[in-house]
């Protein structure tokens, strides 16, 4: 027999490798000859950037830097500014030798270390975070159908797939000539944080339209030592081509950073003027429902299958599982106003138990403020320890995120009222499918005249295989038993098996 077999296309992303690593960077740095000795360091702060990330071999190669600023106390008792960029170059293991794979990197500083070897030179430590995921796309098919045997019998499962459409990349830049007020002649940043908000996709004529607002926030130091705050929002888009698409389908897109420049203008324009360079990659997919046919059998004829399993497939986008709030009031003597407080967060340890998993976690506060008795930055640090709990069916790949929503505020009493709510975020699900694939047919012959047998249910019986062994249906049994729920049916229940035929 000439078999009708239908087949569900699906395109989707494997998730290959999660790689985590910690990179230690050092390097000595000797004051410019215009800069006054350093006494002391106040507070470090910098940004990350990846210029070109590639797949050579079975390695991840990560080309970047990091923007440091970095508030020291001169000899002289004023707050002065050093910018030095450190550049890196890493080759990271992945087990894996796939150069068509997607590659997706996420690099944070998690500390910055100045140590202090004279007063004209530094040494300069940067713990980063290096996150990796590795993905590749896959064409698959799935069985839907056999469209002329009438006999057939499928066990299945609605299965919702994220089926890819298309993918791209594309550059974006933003110039941007900030002005400040016209007594402010800057000399120095002492910090720059970028973030991006309200990130929108839009399709239209197979091409991703993607909108965000890059959010500028500086504190900078002027010629008279004061200590400035500055907060700009630029709006920052680009066009990705991807065909077959409209606009019902799904834009995953994420923005890296690859390069950043600023230049300080104080006596003329009193303005700061920044370039940053954006990689910005999308991906679009439709949310599809397939009956997915787990297995199949025939009541007058015998088929015969491989299985081929589809391990790993991105089938849901990563989500928010719990949240942790943490309310703390930090007392900072003489404290007049506060500038900023810088946060990060690590997972110190993991502990598995019976039904969770238990997380330890660090957040790392770094206020910047100054007092009544000297207007200089000053900084101070303190460190919050907490545990949550994460069910095992949902610990993949925990990362911690503070949200947009925390607050900070200075109290009568020297007091910071601290308020810092995280999310708890798992990765997406991965599922793993089995595939029938090399379907044939013969015919079977029946040496049984049985009509009806009586059968008790074993350990590990399902109606389904209970009706594959005797070829009948899962309906009749139901029916002829009276079974109200056929996902339950106990061992050493006895049932009454009819022939379906």
């Amino acid at each position: 027999m000439d078999l009708e077999v239908v087949k569900d296309k699906l395109t989707v992303k494997k998730n290959l490798s999660n790689i985590k690593k910690d990179i230690t960077l050092e390097e000595d740095y000797i004051l410019p000859d215009i800069k006054p000795d350093i006494l002391s360091v106040i507070c470090s702060s910098g940004n990350t950037f990846i210029a070109k990330r590639e797949m050579i071999g079975n390695k991840v190669k990560l080309d970047g830097g990091i923007n440091l600023n970095i508030t020291y106390l001169s000899a002289s008792g004023e707050c002065k500014v050093l910018n030095p960029e450190i550049s890196f170059s890493e080759l990271i293991d992945t087990s894996l030798k796939n150069e068509d794979c997607d590659l997706i990197e996420k690099v944070d500083i998690k500390k910055i270390d100045v140590k202090i070897l004279n007063e004209r030179k530094i040494l300069i430590r940067v713990l980063l975070d290096v996150n990796i995921q590795l993905c590749v796309k896959s064409d698959i098919e799935v069985l839907k159908d056999i469209g002329n045997l009438s006999d057939l019998q499928k066990l299945e499962e609605k299965v919702m797939v994220k089926n890819l459409i298309g993918n791209g990349e594309t550059k974006a830049q933003i110039k941007e000539n900030i002005k400040l007020d016209e007594s402010d002649n800057i000399t120095d940043i002492i910090s720059l944080d970028i973030s991006l908000k309200n990130i929108e996709n839009k399709i239209s004529y197979n091409k991703v339209l993607i909108k965000a607002d890059c959010i500028l926030k500086i504190i900078y130091l002027t010629e008279d030592n004061r200590v400035c705050k500055k907060i700009q929002e630029i709006p920052v888009m680009g066009f990705i081509d991807v065909l077959n698409i409209d606009e019902n389908n799904i834009c995953e897109t994420r923005f890296c950073i690859k390069n950043i420049f600023i230049n300080l203008d104080s006596t003329e324009d009193h303005s700061i003027y920044i370039e940053i360079d954006f990689d910005i990659f999308s991906d679009v997919y439709e949310n599809k429902e397939i009956n997915l046919i787990e297995d199949i059998y025939g009541l007058r004829s015998n088929i015969n299958y491989t299985v081929r399993e589809e391990s790993n497939i991105l089938a849901q986008d990563e989500e928010v599982i719990d949240y942790k709030e943490i309310n703390e009031k930090v007392l900072i003597e003489n404290i007049n106003e506060l500038f900023d407080v810088k946060q990060s967060i690590n997972i110190v340890s993991r502990t598995e138990g019976k039904e969770v998993v238990n997380y330890e976690a660090e957040i790392v506060l770094m206020y910047l403020f100054s007092s009544f008795d000297n207007q200089n930055i000053n900084s101070k640090e303190i460190r919050l320890s907490f545990n949550f709990d994460v069910p095992r069916e949902k610990d993949r790949n925990i990362r911690l995120n503070i949200d947009d929503n925390s607050s900070f505020e200075v109290l009568p009493d020297s007091t910071v009222d601290s308020k810092i709510n995280i999310n708890i975020i798992s990765d997406g699900d991965k599922k793993e499918i089995n595939v029938i694939d090399n379907i044939e047919i013969s015919d079977f012959s029946d040496d049984d005249a049985y009509s009806m047998v009586i059968y008790f249910v074993q350990k590990g019986d399902s109606l389904w295989k209970i009706a594959k062994k005797f070829r009948s249906t899962v309906e009749e049994i139901v029916k002829v038993n009276e079974i109200e729920e056929a996902d339950k049916i106990d061992i050493g229940q006895r049932l009454y098996i009819p022939r379906a035929v």
